[in-house]
């Protein structure tokens, strides 16, 4: 099971992170991408979706697809390295060649057609 979190703050308009309900390991993931079944299948469709929405309501132009992933804290709260305390999610950003206005606000990707810098403080 998945969720997909829509962040607030749209510094990147339509910015998503799509995450797995439970804490897995990027290995686990990928040695069982091959079952009919895998999370990592569910992924992909959750994925393929969000790209289909951003696509049709603001026209997106090309969608940036992040794994990115970290060690959560052990039931004692300490950091851990230990498998089962690993986490991996994935975050969209999709890429507008065009300037697009929702909700009464323009959004211009001032960086379409240049590598990606993501300056954390702004968002841009």
């Amino acid at each position: 099971m998945l969720r997909v979190v829509i962040l607030e703050h749209q510094y990147w308009l339509g910015r998503c992170i799509v995450s797995p309900l439970k804490h897995v390991s990027p290995f686990d993931l990928y040695e069982q991408a091959q079952q009919p079944d895998s999370l990592f299948l569910e992924i992909g469709k959750a994925i393929a979706m969000m790209t289909r929405v951003f696509r049709s309501l603001y026209g997106m132009s090309y969608p940036n697809i992040f794994q990115l992933g970290n060690l959560t804290q052990d039931n004692t709260g300490k950091p851990t390295a230990d498998m089962k305390y690993h986490h991996v999610h994935y975050h969209i950003l999709p890429r507008y060649e065009h300037p697009v206005t929702t909700h009464g606000q323009t959004f211009t990707d001032k960086q379409w057609g240049q590598p990606l810098n993501i300056d954390q403080s702004s968002g841009y």
